[in-house]
C-alpha cells in the first residue's frame, strides 16, 4: 500500500499512527440507498460520509473501497441457496450503485472489485495483507467481526468495536466468530444454521 500513501493531503496527519480505512461501499451504498428518496442522492450521501470520516479521524494513510463482485461467487457454488431469499435488485439500486462508484473512483479513492468474490473477501484479503497498517473496517456487517484482532477495529453506527466488544456483545472471540455463524445460520443470507 505504500503508493496509497505517497499522496498529498492538506490535513496533517498524525505520522506515529498509520492507518488504513477498508468500506464496505455495497454495504454503505445499500445503508443509504433505503433513507432516500432520491437515488441519485446516494452517490452524494457516500461521498460525504468518506469526506466526513477522512476530516474526523486523523492518521488515515489510505482508504479503499471493496465491493461485491455483480457476478455470482464461490458461496453460490457451494450452496445454490446462497442468498436465493433477495429479491432482485431494482433499477433504482442499481443506478445508484452504478453512480456511487463513479463519483467515489472519480476522487482517487480505489474501488476494487474482484470477480466471483463479495467485498467482504477482499477487505479480509486488504486486512490480512496490510503490514504495518491498523486497519479500520468500515461496515456494519457483523460478518467482518472474524478480523478484529491487535492493529483492527471495525467502524460501526458511529463506534468502534474491538475485539473485546465483539465477547462482551456475543459471547465469542472474533477468531470464533465464523464458527458462532455457522451454528446459528443467518437468514439474510439464506445459509441454514446446525
Amino acid at each position: 500500500f505504500v503508493e496509497l500513501r505517497d499522496g498529498t493531503s492538506e490535513k496533517p496527519v498524525q505520522k506515529d499512527v498509520k492507518s488504513i480505512w477498508v468500506l464496505d461501499l455495497h454495504n454503505i451504498i445499500a445503508r443509504h440507498f433505503h433513507v432516500q428518496k432520491n437515488p441519485l442522492d446516494v452517490p452524494k450521501m457516500v461521498l460525504g460520509g468518506i469526506v466526513n470520516i477522512i476530516e474526523k479521524y486523523r492518521g488515515i494513510e489510505s482508504v479503499i473501497c471493496a465491493a461485491d463482485s455483480p457476478e455470482l461467487t464461490f458461496r453460490h457454488q457451494i450452496s445454490p441457496e446462497y442468498k436465493s431469499n433477495r429479491a432482485a435488485k431494482e433499477q433504482d439500486y442499481v443506478t445508484a450503485k452504478q453512480a456511487t462508484y463513479e463519483v467515489v473512483g472519480a476522487t482517487g479513492i480505489p474501488v476494487v472489485t474482484v470477480d466471483g468474490y463479495e467485498a467482504d473477501d477482499i477487505i479480509a484479503t486488504i486486512v490480512e495483507h496490510r503490514g504495518e497498517f491498523n486497519a479500520v473496517v468500515v461496515s456494519n456487517d457483523k460478518d467482518c467481526n472474524q478480523l478484529l484482532e491487535n492493529g483492527v477495529m471495525r467502524f460501526s453506527n458511529n463506534e468502534f468495536l474491538k475485539q473485546s466488544d465483539i465477547v462482551a456483545k456475543w459471547g465469542v472471540r472474533p477468531e470464533q466468530f465464523v464458527d458462532y455463524q455457522m451454528l446459528l445460520g443467518d437468514s439474510t443470507d439464506c445459509v441454514v444454521g446446525l
